[in-house]
């Protein structure tokens, strides 16, 4: 029977190349696909963002950084759950390569009898990578590091400086953009992005390169709707935490007991 993963959709059936006509019971149409049945999504991040058209309650925000990083903590150590006693050598894990916050939904219903509802997942792994792949003699190699790559992987106004100036994603850059989409979920949003319309591409490179943790976080006026509440919101430790990740090297990972799940716990002081 296969377990329910907290933070990553269940995945009910994988049907490989099914007619369209028969899956739709349609006479007219004759298109071979792939389809792949999931539990049912609720509401992304970035919808709920335009809804509200400000950003989250500040308890609502601890809570969402809390559950990114325990699923980033899973997608990037994925063999050590599954696999505790295999070489670390050999373990294969994942990279996400393009979070936004489209990619993460709210779960809205629990037909699986092991969700919480509101808790959130982490869906569309169409661009993700495993670290470690087969080569054509049947060797396991690690993913290859390019840099100067001539075609840019993710969302720009999400992905890393490193990525943006087209060097390879690894975990840090997973870690960088879950930072955005946290900073995206406050009342001012992105640095580089004003009334939905975003800079140029070669100025957003200068900001992100420009950004560190106090400039993303360390501003309170990014909590416009704590104004009035009797303590303004304290991100210091997001602070700690973005310029950790930023000044990762290409495929190291922080510890995560250690770093980022201590990091994130004066949050919870507010």
């Amino acid at each position: 029977m296969w377990k329910v993963i907290e933070g990553i959709p269940f995945f009910h059936r994988y049907c490989h190349d099914v007619t369209l006509r028969q899956a739709l019971n349609d006479s007219v149409c004759d298109i071979s696909l792939n389809i792949l049945v999931t539990e049912p999504y609720g509401i992304e991040l970035g919808e709920l963002r335009r809804i509200y058209g400000r950003g989250l309650p500040f308890a609502t925000f601890v809570d969402l950084a809390k559950q990114i990083f325990a699923v980033m903590n899973f997608l990037h150590n994925v063999s050590s759950f599954f696999c505790p006693n295999y070489d670390s050598t050999i373990k294969k894990n994942l990279i996400h390569r393009d979070i936004t916050p489209s990619k993460f939904t709210i779960v809205r219903s629990d037909e699986t009898g092991d969700r919480k509802m509101g808790h959130i997942l982490l869906k569309d792994f169409g661009l993700a990578k495993i670290t470690k792949q087969r080569d054509n003699d049947g060797d396991v190699v690690d993913i290859q590091r390019q840099l100067n790559r001539s075609r840019i992987i993710g969302t720009t106004r999400f992905i890393s400086e490193h990525v943006m100036g087209r060097d390879t994603p690894s975990y840090r850059d997973d870690l960088i953009s879950c930072c955005y989409v946290l900073r995206e979920m406050t009342d001012e949003g992105l640095p580089w992005s004003n009334n939905d319309r975003y800079v140029a591409d070669d100025n957003m490179l200068a900001m992100k390169r420009d950004t560190d943790g106090t400039s993303l976080f360390g501003d309170s006026s990014i909590w416009r709707s704590a104004a009035y509440s009797y303590q303004s919101p304290d991100c210091s430790s997001l602070v700690q935490l973005f310029d950790l990740f930023k000044n990762l090297d290409w495929m190291d990972q922080p510890d995560f007991k250690l770093k980022v799940s201590k990091g994130i716990l004066p949050l919870f002081n507010y």
